[in-house]
């Protein structure tokens, strides 16, 4: 490789570290406007999901009525990053069931990609943020159980600063919930003689978007249009019912013949003791 070469990878390779250092402390920065004595906070502790909310999410969690594959939605109301992320979801995570982490204690566990790359962390201290959405893809449970075995697998991985959807050697957050779904041909083969699945079983339909990032188009997988894809909501937080995408699925599920039951579960759980 020439001089020039070696400097020119040298040079992308100091962007990138900086891209990455910078998206990460914006990562952490909230807009507490103009109003408050110090206008922006670093990694502040106080979130809106609280009380019922709160409880909600701990009995679905640690009683037992979430399943590995299920996915976790999120936003904060003045994350700086919250501003660049179209949508009203901003984060995206997948439960992968209760399982051992190094320290040989079992716990309820979400993979998740952040500025640090892949990492699992423990599924409650995922729902501290403003606003949450638990969602379900409508595949069968084996099938699901596959995902969250991928998801795990990508523990490690770098985040996609890039935004490629098409190269998974790096994962943006819901990149990673699409890839964990886009079982491999032997896979999707491994579980229909199994099972006596389908294809049509075996698929989670999301779209791409257009956006542009990084100073180029890229098509990429918002988390709005996961909660959009086949499934079904099994918590929202409080007002949560008075956003687009609420109204999205709600119109997508009325299209379908079914009715959004998100109500029902929470209901439920609401009869339910802790």
């Amino acid at each position: 490789m020439s001089k020039q070469a070696n400097n020119f990878q040298f040079q992308k390779g100091l962007l990138a570290k900086g891209q990455e250092k910078l998206f990460t402390f914006i990562g952490d920065l909230t807009w507490q406007g103009a109003k408050c004595p110090f206008w922006v906070v670093y990694a502040p502790t106080s979130y809106k999901l609280k009380g019922d909310d709160s409880d909600t999410v701990s009995r679905l969690i640690y009683d037992n009525h979430l399943r590995p594959g299920d996915v976790f939605l999120r936003k904060y109301d003045k994350y700086w990053s919250s501003f660049f992320i179209p949508g009203d979801l901003k984060h995206a995570g997948m439960y992968v069931g209760k399982i051992a982490w190094e320290d040989g204690i079992k716990r309820h566990t979400v993979v998740h990609s952040m500025s640090e790359g892949v990492l699992k962390a423990n599924a409650i201290d995922f729902f501290r943020t403003d606003h949450a959405v638990i969602f379900r893809p409508s595949l069968p449970e084996k099938a699901c159980e596959l995902a969250a075995k991928r998801a795990l697998d990508c523990l490690g991985r770098p985040y996609d600063f890039d935004f490629r959807y098409t190269d998974h050697k790096a994962l943006y957050c819901t990149e990673l919930i699409g890839y964990a779904y886009d079982f491999t041909d032997e896979e999707r083969q491994t579980l229909k003689e199994n099972y006596n699945f389908t294809d049509d079983d075996l698929v989670f339909r999301f779209h791409l978007v257009k956006e542009k990032r990084i100073g180029a188009t890229r098509e990429v997988l918002l988390a709005d249009n996961i909660m959009l894809s086949n499934g079904e909501v099994m918590f929202m937080s409080k007002g949560m019912d008075k956003t687009e995408v609420f109204k999205k699925y709600t119109e997508l599920r009325l299209k379908e013949g079914t009715t959004p039951n998100f109500a029902l579960h929470v209901l439920k759980m609401d009869k339910m003791s802790l």
